[in-house]
């Protein structure tokens, strides 16, 4: 049963009306403008069959172009895991909502099974679709600038120019993915995903992500031969049933792989075109997030040939240079050579790695940048003069921090003065091993400890750090200088600590160590030999300033089980209990300056702290050892570069405590300082993501819950903002021309019925049905109506040279919207029009209306 407002027939009043009977008549007598469905679509069967093999191809490609693109941007930075994962949660997405998008074009609620539909009807609601396709898609590939734009301001860091664009392809690829069932949809769709597919490929330097192109190639071209074959099968359906064999879907892209295969390689001599991108090679100005480029950007990288700054990265050419280098140069042109000042040890490069290095006064950049290799021009450039990029960092750290570098250690103190650790004659062996086709320099380390977390890897950009001694962390595995394959340029400087021979490290190089971090979970635990090791490191002194030492930690360890817990006692109490001065020093005359700064001043400098440790952990027979280095602060972190500044006023002292078979583990005195902590597991990851978004929620609860509230008055009150949308745009921003006016005008009816739940019947013209719905209302309201409708019916089908009926036509139309108000409408007909099933609450301010409704549905 349905109601209806029906005037004249039934004497303007409210009546019922059975269903059946009017399905038995829409049956029964032909409509006017009702299609039935096209002959094409009788004869394919199921329209959607036909397309699914495409749009399922369709759906590869975009996630293949999008794994690209992902692969592209970690750049070897994120690990694999991070990557599947990104791209799991990016087809997930999709692949739920594509259900839901085909859902609603589903050949089982196709309207062919339900009722027939007008033409006129059929056609709007297409148009409908498709701008809300379009509306959707738009947001998605926009999303990327709007979540730029928030990262900047938050974090000060931002994207490469290229990046984003993709990011914008790869949203827009994937919104396209969502409404693939739809041909338009489909075909933009894989003709974005190639374009992704290729840039993203562009960026990359892994080898192997040629061969995911031409994965993507192949089945590019599978969809495209399926494509075409459909459509062949829709118009040839009606003459012929004989179908193309399908072994030709997969032979004929083997065919074309095998002819590509088989095409010439170009050369290795790479070319470079003049640019204007600043992130994609300019010449002229650049970008500070660039990744690469010709010009003097802030990322400087390695380059091949004309070359105007080197930055401090591995691969950087190896070119003559007044000061002592690593590497020797053969020039095979012979030119006049650069005279050395000094001769260092170093290792002959190959020809192949300075064929085409010339002879150049380049500018020495001490800026550290990315690792990545830049391709330069060749032949003549526009050059710059360009000043050294000079630096207050004396090495650059990439990797997590915070880490300690160790330099030296010392074991012996008098009071005043502590004195270096010797070298032992019974050291491990240094032996040179290749991992992944480079040379790695293997320090023996104990494994009979199993305290340490996975190995993990450190790279160090040494700028102007005078000393020999590589920097590295306690617990030293490896150590890797490229090109360097021989184990005699390194020895033994310290236990623990490895120095090159030569008399300082080379600058603008790279040094990668490898190291274990210290997990403390593991450690109460394990069994560790805290008391025993060399007596040099358990030297205490007897004077009565060392005694008051003694009985100091005797107190603060009492009642503490002796081993671990009791390092950690004496640890949290010197963070806790004294303040970090730098600028505090002891007294001239004083004679032993840890008893002064435990019992008389307080606070001091970090080596103060430090050495507190050492003396009190002696104290109680620990095997303990002093170590000074720099310390790597996450503050100096930089987020555009990924490097860790090291400067002069990071140099820093900490101690170390011996745990058996040639173990030590760092402790760390000083407040304000942090050791390096093993990498949190994937639960401790969410648990931390929980806690940070528990604590940023109850900090801002009111906000929250504001918005929230308002975001849900929006949600059920949406057709209603929509309205007030549409009428402040249809008043401020009229149509111009008199037939434009009007028309605008009944679209902004129309769809308001439509927003409220007011479908008009099916054949009834919109003039007709709006004047139905006054059926009821006043005189002044029906001819007002009838007025509007002389005026619709005019600009619908009235000729053009057919002048406006009505002069006074805006008048018209603005006492129509009167009329057909929100609130009049809904005031109006809520009691015959609720019955027929309308789905959205008819007044603005009444929003549990609907959720109601949904809860009395759940309870029936």
């Amino acid at each position: 049963m349905t109601w209806s407002r029906i005037s004249g027939e039934n004497g303007g009043k409210c009546v019922m009306q059975d269903d059946t009977t009017v399905n038995q008549k829409n049956e029964t007598e032909p409509r006017q403008g009702i299609q039935s469905p096209p002959p094409s679509f009788r004869n394919r069967g199921n329209s959607f069959e036909t397309v699914r093999s495409s749009y399922r191809l369709a759906l590869l490609l975009a996630l293949l172009s999008t794994l690209t693109l992902e692969i592209a941007t970690a750049d070897g930075e994120q690990p694999v895991w991070r990557v599947a994962l990104t791209l799991a949660c990016e087809a997930a997405i999709v692949a739920f909502l594509s259900f839901f998008a085909r859902r609603m074009n589903s050949p089982n609620t196709s309207v062919w099974k339900r009722r027939p539909v007008a033409q006129a009807e059929k056609n709007h609601d297409a148009g409908l679709g498709a701008r809300l396709h379009l509306i959707w898609i738009l947001c998605l590939a926009t999303a990327p600038f709007m979540i730029e734009i928030v990262i900047r301001g938050v974090t000060d860091t931002m994207l490469p120019l290229e990046l984003l664009l993709l990011a914008y392809f790869r949203n827009g690829v994937l919104a396209l993915a969502i409404f693939a069932h739809r041909n338009d949809c489909q075909r933009m769709c894989c003709s974005l995903s190639t374009f992704l597919t290729i840039f993203a490929s562009a960026l990359a330097s892994q080898i192997w992500l040629h061969g995911l192109v031409v994965v993507f190639s192949v089945i590019g071209i599978w969809w495209l031969m399926g494509s075409y074959w459909e459509t062949l099968r829709g118009r040839l359906a009606a003459t012929s049933e004989t179908e193309p064999s399908k072994r030709w879907l997969l032979g004929l892209p083997m065919i074309v792989l095998t002819v590509l295969l088989g095409l010439p390689v170009a050369a290795t001599q790479t070319h470079a075109l003049r640019g204007f991108m600043p992130s994609s090679g300019g010449t002229d100005w650049y970008s500070e997030s660039a990744r690469s480029g010709v010009g003097d950007g802030d990322a400087l990288v390695a380059g091949t040939e004309n070359i105007q700054s080197f930055a401090p990265i591995e691969d950087a050419p190896f070119l003559n240079s007044h000061d002592p280098s690593l590497y020797d140069l053969f020039d095979d042109s012979y030119s006049e050579p650069v005279k050395v000042e000094k001769q260092e040890r170093a290792i002959s490069l190959l020809p192949e790695f300075a064929a085409k290095q010339k002879e150049s006064h380049l500018a020495e950049s001490k800026q550290a940048g990315k690792e990545f290799s830049t391709l330069r021009k060749q032949g003549e450039t526009k050059r710059k003069n360009m000043s050294n990029l000079e630096s207050n960092a004396l090495l650059y750290v990439k990797g997590r921090v915070p880490l300690h570098l160790k330099l030296e250690t010392f074991d012996r103190y008098d009071g005043i003065d502590w004195f270096p650790d010797s070298l032992s004659t019974n050291v491990p062996k240094l032996e040179i091993q290749a991992l992944n086709g480079k040379p790695w320099l293997r320090v023996s380390a104990s494994t009979l400890l199993e305290i340490y977390s996975p190995p993990e890897t450190h790279a160090l950009k040494i700028i102007h750090l005078d000393t020999n001694r590589v920097p590295a962390a306690t617990q030293l595995l490896g150590i890797h200088i490229d090109k360097v394959d021989r184990s005699d340029f390194f020895e033994w400087a310290q236990p623990g600590i490895v120095r090159m021979d030569r008399d300082k490290l080379p600058p603008l190089s790279v040094i990668h160590v490898q190291s274990r971090v210290l997990d403390e979970r593991i450690l109460p635990k394990a069994h560790v030999y805290l008391s025993s090791g060399p007596a040099v490191y358990r030297q205490f002194g007897s004077d009565e300033q060392s005694q008051r030492v003694r009985e100091l930690a005797e107190l603060l360890t009492k009642d503490i089980p002796i081993g671990w817990p009791q390092v950690q006692t004496i640890v949290e109490r010197l963070r806790r209990g004294y303040v970090h001065d730098h600028a505090t020093k002891p007294p001239a005359e004083c004679e032993h300056t840890v008893a002064d700064f435990l019992f008389e001043s307080r606070r001091g400098p970090d080596y103060q702290f430090a050495s507190s440790a050492v003396w009190m952990l002696r104290s109680l027979g620990y095997t303990t050892r002093l170590v000074s280095g720099f310390y790597a602060n996450p503050a100096r972190y930089d987020m555009r570069a990924r490097h860790t500044a090291v400067t002069a006023d990071d140099v820093h002292f900490w101690a170390e405590v011996w745990a058996g078979s040639d173990n030590w583990i760092p402790i760390e005195p000083t407040p304000g300082y942090q050791l390096l902590q093993p990498p949190p597991t994937l639960g401790e990851q969410f648990l931390a993501a929980g806690l940070g978004a528990w604590q940023w929620f109850v900090a801002n609860v009111i906000a929250i819950v504001v918005f929230a509230t308002t975001m849900i008055w929006f949600f059920f009150q949406r057709h209603f903002v929509a309205d007030l949308i549409s009428t402040a745009i249809w008043r401020w921003w009229p149509a111009r021309g008199e037939r434009a006016f009007v028309r605008q005008t009944l679209r902004l009816l129309d769809r308001r019925f439509h927003r409220m739940g007011f479908k008009r019947p099916l054949g009834m013209t919109s003039t007709r049905w709006l004047e139905r719905t006054v059926s009821c209302a006043s005189d002044s309201d029906r001819q007002s109506a009838h007025q509007f409708k002389e005026l619709a019916e005019w600009a619908d089908f009235g000729p053009a040279e057919m002048s406006i009926p009505l002069p006074e036509y805006r008048a018209v139309c603005h006492k129509a919207v009167l009329v057909w108000s929100w609130r009049t409408v809904a005031q109006g007909t809520v009691q015959s029009w609720n019955r027929s099933g309308s789905r959205h609450a008819l007044f603005p301010f009444n929003f549990l209306q609907q959720p109601v409704g949904w809860l009395r549905k759940i309870a029936k």
